[in-house]
Protein backbone atom coordinates (compact mmCIF):
# COMPACT_ATOMS: atom_id res chain seq x y z
CA UNK A 1 0.00 0.00 0.00
CA UNK A 2 2.93 2.52 0.69
CA UNK A 3 4.22 2.15 -2.70
CA UNK A 4 1.09 2.31 -4.27
CA UNK A 5 0.11 5.72 -2.11
CA UNK A 6 3.71 6.55 -3.57
CA UNK A 7 2.17 6.64 -7.10
CA UNK A 8 -0.71 8.33 -6.34
CA UNK A 9 1.01 11.73 -5.64
CA UNK A 10 1.43 12.22 -9.23
CA UNK A 11 -2.57 12.18 -10.18
CA UNK A 12 -3.09 14.32 -7.17
CA UNK A 13 -2.01 17.86 -5.87
CA UNK A 14 -0.38 18.65 -2.47
CA UNK A 15 -3.62 19.10 -0.52
CA UNK A 16 -6.15 16.33 -2.17
CA UNK A 17 -3.12 13.71 -1.17
CA UNK A 18 -3.23 14.81 2.45
CA UNK A 19 -6.69 14.60 2.33
CA UNK A 20 -5.82 10.95 1.16
CA UNK A 21 -3.46 9.80 3.02
CA UNK A 22 -5.58 10.76 6.09
CA UNK A 23 -8.76 8.69 4.72
CA UNK A 24 -6.25 5.34 4.01
CA UNK A 25 -4.05 6.38 7.62
CA UNK A 26 -8.28 5.85 9.19
CA UNK A 27 -8.68 2.78 7.57
CA UNK A 28 -5.13 1.58 7.85
CA UNK A 29 -5.67 1.84 12.17
CA UNK A 30 -9.17 0.92 12.43
CA UNK A 31 -10.06 -1.75 9.67
CA UNK A 32 -8.56 -5.35 7.78
CA UNK A 33 -9.26 -4.34 4.30
CA UNK A 34 -8.00 -5.23 0.53
CA UNK A 35 -6.96 -2.35 -1.66
CA UNK A 36 -7.73 -2.81 -4.82
CA UNK A 37 -6.39 0.02 -7.70
CA UNK A 38 -7.64 -0.25 -11.52
CA UNK A 39 -4.37 1.47 -12.73
CA UNK A 40 -6.40 4.85 -13.23
CA UNK A 41 -8.20 6.51 -10.90
CA UNK A 42 -9.98 4.25 -8.77
CA UNK A 43 -9.34 2.83 -5.07
CA UNK A 44 -11.57 0.45 -3.41
CA UNK A 45 -11.39 -0.71 0.41
CA UNK A 46 -12.88 -4.23 0.48
CA UNK A 47 -13.41 -7.13 2.53
CA UNK A 48 -15.32 -10.72 1.90
CA UNK A 49 -17.24 -8.97 -0.92
CA UNK A 50 -18.61 -6.00 0.08
CA UNK A 51 -16.94 -2.32 -0.36
CA UNK A 52 -16.46 -0.07 2.78
CA UNK A 53 -15.41 3.13 0.17
CA UNK A 54 -14.38 3.91 -3.05
CA UNK A 55 -12.11 7.05 -3.38
CA UNK A 56 -11.58 8.70 -7.28
CA UNK A 57 -8.66 10.52 -7.89
CA UNK A 58 -9.66 13.88 -9.71
CA UNK A 59 -6.19 15.66 -9.41
CA UNK A 60 -7.06 18.92 -7.32
CA UNK A 61 -9.61 17.00 -5.35
CA UNK A 62 -10.77 13.58 -4.76
CA UNK A 63 -14.45 11.90 -4.63
CA UNK A 64 -15.31 9.40 -2.33
CA UNK A 65 -18.15 7.08 -2.77
CA UNK A 66 -20.23 5.50 0.42
CA UNK A 67 -23.06 3.29 -0.48
CA UNK A 68 -25.42 3.13 2.79
CA UNK A 69 -28.10 0.48 3.01
CA UNK A 70 -31.47 0.89 4.62
CA UNK A 71 -29.59 0.45 8.11
CA UNK A 72 -26.75 2.85 7.72
CA UNK A 73 -29.49 5.71 6.49
CA UNK A 74 -31.88 4.78 9.24
CA UNK A 75 -28.44 5.45 11.56
CA UNK A 76 -26.87 8.62 9.56
CA UNK A 77 -30.86 10.47 10.10
CA UNK A 78 -30.60 9.80 13.82
CA UNK A 79 -27.63 12.01 14.00
CA UNK A 80 -28.09 13.86 10.79
CA UNK A 81 -28.15 17.41 12.21
CA UNK A 82 -25.22 16.92 14.08
CA UNK A 83 -23.40 16.91 10.41
CA UNK A 84 -22.31 20.00 8.82
CA UNK A 85 -24.94 21.27 5.87
CA UNK A 86 -21.69 20.25 3.68
CA UNK A 87 -22.46 16.70 4.27
CA UNK A 88 -26.08 16.82 4.76
CA UNK A 89 -26.68 18.34 1.22
CA UNK A 90 -24.87 15.62 -0.38
CA UNK A 91 -26.87 13.17 1.64
CA UNK A 92 -30.48 14.71 0.61
CA UNK A 93 -29.31 14.82 -3.34
CA UNK A 94 -27.76 11.45 -3.90
CA UNK A 95 -29.93 8.84 -5.53
CA UNK A 96 -30.72 6.15 -3.83
CA UNK A 97 -30.84 2.33 -6.14
CA UNK A 98 -31.93 -0.87 -5.51
CA UNK A 99 -28.43 -1.84 -2.80
CA UNK A 100 -28.98 1.89 -1.21
CA UNK A 101 -27.95 5.55 -1.45
CA UNK A 102 -24.79 6.42 -2.95
CA UNK A 103 -22.86 9.33 -2.16
CA UNK A 104 -20.36 10.70 -4.27
CA UNK A 105 -18.70 13.46 -1.97
CA UNK A 106 -15.34 15.60 -3.50
CA UNK A 107 -13.13 17.06 -0.79
CA UNK A 108 -10.65 19.32 -2.08
CA UNK A 109 -9.22 19.67 1.55
CA UNK A 110 -9.58 18.46 5.24
CA UNK A 111 -12.46 20.35 6.18
CA UNK A 112 -15.20 18.12 5.75
CA UNK A 113 -12.71 14.91 6.43
CA UNK A 114 -13.69 14.25 10.22
CA UNK A 115 -17.75 14.04 9.19
CA UNK A 116 -16.31 11.38 5.80
CA UNK A 117 -14.46 9.44 8.41
CA UNK A 118 -17.88 9.30 10.86
CA UNK A 119 -19.64 8.16 7.87
CA UNK A 120 -17.07 5.33 7.58
CA UNK A 121 -17.83 4.62 10.86
CA UNK A 122 -21.37 4.22 9.95
CA UNK A 123 -20.78 1.88 6.74
CA UNK A 124 -18.83 -0.40 9.03
CA UNK A 125 -17.82 -0.44 13.22
CA UNK A 126 -14.22 0.27 13.45
CA UNK A 127 -12.37 -2.85 14.98
CA UNK A 128 -10.14 -1.28 18.44
CA UNK A 129 -8.08 -4.34 17.66
CA UNK A 130 -6.67 -3.65 14.46
CA UNK A 131 -3.47 -2.37 15.59
CA UNK A 132 -0.91 -4.14 18.41
CA UNK A 133 0.05 -2.27 21.01
CA UNK A 134 2.77 -0.65 20.40
CA UNK A 135 1.40 -0.07 16.04
CA UNK A 136 2.18 -3.02 14.37
CA UNK A 137 -0.50 -5.13 12.02
CA UNK A 138 -0.88 -8.44 13.41
CA UNK A 139 -2.93 -9.29 9.95
CA UNK A 140 -0.20 -8.02 7.88
CA UNK A 141 2.56 -10.06 9.75
CA UNK A 142 3.62 -13.18 8.11
CA UNK A 143 4.61 -14.39 11.61
CA UNK A 144 0.86 -14.03 12.65
CA UNK A 145 -0.25 -17.58 13.28
CA UNK A 146 -3.29 -16.96 10.60
CA UNK A 147 -1.03 -15.98 8.16
CA UNK A 148 0.93 -19.27 8.56
CA UNK A 149 -1.69 -21.59 8.48
CA UNK A 150 -3.15 -19.46 5.32
CA UNK A 151 0.37 -18.90 3.12
CA UNK A 152 3.44 -20.12 5.01
CA UNK A 153 5.92 -16.78 3.86
CA UNK A 154 8.22 -16.77 6.98
CA UNK A 155 11.21 -17.07 4.79
CA UNK A 156 10.80 -14.33 2.84
CA UNK A 157 10.26 -12.29 6.20
CA UNK A 158 13.18 -13.98 8.20
CA UNK A 159 15.13 -12.46 5.04
CA UNK A 160 13.61 -9.25 5.35
CA UNK A 161 14.00 -8.89 9.45
CA UNK A 162 18.01 -9.90 8.77
CA UNK A 163 18.16 -7.67 5.73
CA UNK A 164 16.64 -4.70 7.29
CA UNK A 165 17.05 -5.02 11.10
CA UNK A 166 19.64 -7.11 11.40
CA UNK A 167 17.80 -9.67 12.91
CA UNK A 168 18.60 -13.06 13.00
CA UNK A 169 15.79 -15.49 13.56
CA UNK A 170 14.79 -18.69 11.42
CA UNK A 171 11.42 -19.38 9.77
CA UNK A 172 10.70 -22.25 12.18
CA UNK A 173 11.27 -19.28 15.28
CA UNK A 174 8.62 -16.99 13.77
CA UNK A 175 5.46 -17.59 15.22
CA UNK A 176 3.51 -15.73 17.30
CA UNK A 177 -0.47 -15.22 18.66
CA UNK A 178 -0.13 -11.72 19.02
CA UNK A 179 0.20 -8.91 21.56
CA UNK A 180 -3.55 -8.55 22.56
CA UNK A 181 -4.15 -12.89 22.46
CA UNK A 182 -6.49 -13.97 25.99
CA UNK A 183 -4.48 -17.62 25.33
CA UNK A 184 -3.07 -18.55 28.79
CA UNK A 185 0.11 -20.11 26.71
CA UNK A 186 0.03 -17.27 23.78
CA UNK A 187 2.75 -17.38 22.07
CA UNK A 188 4.69 -14.41 21.13
CA UNK A 189 8.38 -13.83 18.92
CA UNK A 190 8.96 -11.06 21.17
CA UNK A 191 7.95 -12.13 24.98
CA UNK A 192 9.76 -9.47 26.79
CA UNK A 193 8.58 -6.76 24.99
CA UNK A 194 8.34 -3.37 26.59
CA UNK A 195 6.12 -1.83 24.99
CA UNK A 196 3.53 -4.17 25.64
CA UNK A 197 4.31 -4.25 29.67
CA UNK A 198 4.22 -0.34 29.62
CA UNK A 199 1.09 0.09 27.92
CA UNK A 200 -1.01 -2.80 30.12
CA UNK A 201 0.69 -1.31 33.30
CA UNK A 202 -0.80 2.42 31.91
CA UNK A 203 -4.13 0.50 30.81
CA UNK A 204 -4.12 2.09 27.77
CA UNK A 205 -5.13 0.88 24.45
CA UNK A 206 -2.05 1.49 22.72
CA UNK A 207 1.16 4.28 22.27
CA UNK A 208 -1.39 6.69 20.50
CA UNK A 209 -3.10 7.02 23.63
CA UNK A 210 0.19 8.04 25.51
CA UNK A 211 0.90 11.58 26.53
CA UNK A 212 4.76 10.94 26.73
CA UNK A 213 4.41 9.49 22.88
CA UNK A 214 6.83 9.01 21.25
CA UNK A 215 9.16 7.99 24.49
CA UNK A 216 12.42 6.25 24.85
CA UNK A 217 10.46 3.07 25.58
CA UNK A 218 8.23 3.01 22.13
CA UNK A 219 11.87 3.65 20.69
CA UNK A 220 13.02 -0.10 21.09
CA UNK A 221 10.37 -1.43 19.16
CA UNK A 222 10.21 1.46 16.66
CA UNK A 223 10.16 -0.51 12.86
CA UNK A 224 10.78 1.60 9.61
CA UNK A 225 8.76 3.89 7.49
CA UNK A 226 9.44 3.49 3.64
CA UNK A 227 11.24 6.57 3.38
CA UNK A 228 13.46 5.13 5.60
CA UNK A 229 13.89 1.66 4.18
CA UNK A 230 14.18 3.00 0.52
CA UNK A 231 16.91 5.32 1.78
CA UNK A 232 18.75 2.50 3.54
CA UNK A 233 18.49 0.10 0.53
CA UNK A 234 19.18 2.85 -2.61
CA UNK A 235 18.90 0.98 -5.30
CA UNK A 236 18.13 -2.26 -4.10
CA UNK A 237 15.01 -1.04 -2.23
CA UNK A 238 12.06 -2.65 -3.52
CA UNK A 239 8.79 -0.96 -2.61
CA UNK A 240 6.47 -4.33 -3.33
CA UNK A 241 9.00 -6.06 -0.69
CA UNK A 242 8.66 -3.57 1.88
CA UNK A 243 4.81 -3.60 1.69
CA UNK A 244 4.80 -7.58 1.50
CA UNK A 245 6.90 -8.39 4.41
CA UNK A 246 7.74 -4.90 6.04
CA UNK A 247 4.38 -2.75 6.32
CA UNK A 248 3.16 -4.36 9.17
CA UNK A 249 5.69 -3.07 11.16
CA UNK A 250 5.81 0.47 10.31
CA UNK A 251 4.28 1.68 13.91
CA UNK A 252 5.24 5.28 13.89
CA UNK A 253 3.70 6.26 10.19
CA UNK A 254 0.66 4.56 11.56
CA UNK A 255 0.46 5.93 15.23
CA UNK A 256 0.99 9.46 14.06
CA UNK A 257 -1.98 8.91 11.73
CA UNK A 258 -4.40 8.34 14.33
CA UNK A 259 -3.06 10.42 16.78
CA UNK A 260 -3.68 13.41 13.95
CA UNK A 261 -7.31 11.74 13.71
CA UNK A 262 -8.03 11.92 16.86
CA UNK A 263 -7.06 15.67 17.24
CA UNK A 264 -8.99 16.27 14.37
CA UNK A 265 -12.05 14.58 15.98
CA UNK A 266 -10.87 16.72 19.32
CA UNK A 267 -10.99 19.56 17.89
CA UNK A 268 -14.16 19.71 15.78
CA UNK A 269 -15.96 18.77 19.11
CA UNK A 270 -14.33 21.77 20.55
CA UNK A 271 -15.47 23.95 17.95
CA UNK A 272 -19.09 22.60 18.11
CA UNK A 273 -19.44 23.36 21.58
CA UNK A 274 -17.86 26.66 21.55
CA UNK A 275 -20.83 27.22 18.43
CA UNK A 276 -23.22 25.98 20.78
CA UNK A 277 -22.33 28.33 23.56
CA UNK A 278 -21.68 31.57 21.65
CA UNK A 279 -25.30 30.83 20.34
CA UNK A 280 -27.06 30.65 23.98
CA UNK A 281 -25.04 33.48 24.80
CA UNK A 282 -26.31 35.21 21.68
CA UNK A 283 -29.78 34.47 22.57
CA UNK A 284 -29.12 35.45 26.41
CA UNK A 285 -27.73 38.55 25.13
CA UNK A 286 -31.18 39.03 22.65
CA UNK A 287 -34.02 38.10 25.70
CA UNK A 288 -31.95 40.17 28.48
CA UNK A 289 -33.19 43.94 27.13
CA UNK A 290 -37.06 42.40 27.55
CA UNK A 291 -36.67 40.73 30.23
CA UNK A 292 -35.39 43.90 31.70
CA UNK A 293 -37.92 45.90 30.44
CA UNK A 294 -40.43 43.57 31.51
CA UNK A 295 -39.35 44.12 34.91
CA UNK A 296 -40.70 48.23 35.01
CA UNK A 297 -43.94 47.27 33.85
CA UNK A 298 -46.09 46.87 36.61
CA UNK A 299 -49.04 44.68 36.52
CA UNK A 300 -52.70 45.74 36.71
CA UNK A 301 -53.99 46.07 39.87
CA UNK A 302 -57.27 44.88 38.88
CA UNK A 303 -57.37 41.88 36.35
CA UNK A 304 -58.37 42.42 32.84
CA UNK A 305 -61.61 40.69 31.64
CA UNK A 306 -61.41 39.33 28.10
CA UNK A 307 -63.66 40.93 25.70
CA UNK A 308 -66.85 39.76 24.90
CA UNK A 309 -67.04 38.36 21.23
CA UNK A 310 -70.46 38.70 19.23
CA UNK A 311 -72.07 35.08 19.11
CA UNK A 312 -71.30 33.83 15.36
CA UNK A 313 -74.06 32.10 13.27
CA UNK A 314 -73.56 28.49 12.18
Amino acid sequence: MESLMQSFKEYLNAESYDVLEKIVGYIDTHYVMDVLFDGIDEVKFRRSGRTLLTIYLRGESIVTLIIFGKDERRQFEMVQESFSEFIQKYYTNSRTYHDGKWMYIELCDDSHLVDVLRLIQIKRKPNPKVITMCGYRCDLCKAYYRNIRKDDQRAGLSLAWRQYYGLNIGPSDMYCDGCRSSKRNAERIDHSCPVRRCVLDRGLGSCADCLGYPCEVFVQREGLCFAEAAEMQGERFNGEEFDLFLRAFDNKTRLNRLRETKRMQTSQVRQSIVAANLEVSMSIAFISPYRECSKNISPPSEPRSLPILPNRKA
